[in-house]
């Protein structure tokens, strides 16, 4: 597979995050209260991920954010060029979906004269919270970043800084990754395929 051309049909239509999981134990050592879920990196494992997807203050608030921006490009509910996203507790012992979509060719919003995409996340199939994500930013990033990227990491992420790597005691039931944002009714189904797999997992390992 070409990850470049893959990373860059993401930066053309948008993605979407679907990870079907369980954290099975607390890490051990937490950087800064953060869990990685997923990043895109360079290879570089002295360096940031530069596309990084976790879980802060112990599973309620789920947190992303794509390289580093300043300025007029920030985002409404952002907190040092950072995305939170408060949910209920996922460190429950219970089997999770969590889907992070952004759809670049949806305009969410037009606001002092910036154009905003729509991002959303799911948890278990049910919409928990949406919101505009500055176009130009995502250009910026697809631009200056998205072309050095040529691994994804999954389970771990490197998050606060350079050479910090966050990881997360997990089973993953199933993943997937979209070049492009998804719907209700597409998140939806997944979910039930997902729970559907992961029951007959159960049954087949019982």
């Amino acid at each position: 597979m070409d990850l470049h051309l893959s990373f860059m049909e993401l930066f053309i239509h948008g993605f979407s995050y679907d990870v079907f999981y369980r954290e099975y134990a607390e890490t051990d050592e937490i950087q800064n209260n953060f869990k990685g879920l997923m990043g895109f990196h360079n290879g570089d494992e002295t360096q940031q991920c530069d596309f990084r997807f976790g879980l802060r203050k112990n599973g309620t608030s789920l947190v992303w954010s794509a390289a580093n921006h300043i300025g007029e490009l920030t985002d409404i509910g952002e907190v040092n060029n950072q995305h939170f996203y408060g949910i209920s507790n996922l460190y429950d012992g219970n089997a999770h979906c969590i889907v992070f979509t952004l759809d670049t060719t949806q305009i969410y919003k037009v606001e002092n004269g910036y154009t905003y995409c729509r991002e959303g996340i799911y948890i278990d199939g049910k919409l928990i919270e949406e919101r505009g994500y500055n176009s130009s930013r995502w250009d910026d990033f697809g631009k200056s970043y998205l072309p050095n990227l040529d691994f994804i990491y999954v389970g771990c992420c490197s998050y606060v800084g350079k050479g910090y790597w966050h990881f997360m005691k997990m089973n993953s039931y199933s993943l997937r990754l979209y070049g492009r944002g998804l719907n209700d009714d597409e998140i939806l189904k997944n979910y039930k395929t997902s729970v559907i797999y992961h029951k007959l997992l159960e049954k087949l390992y019982e």
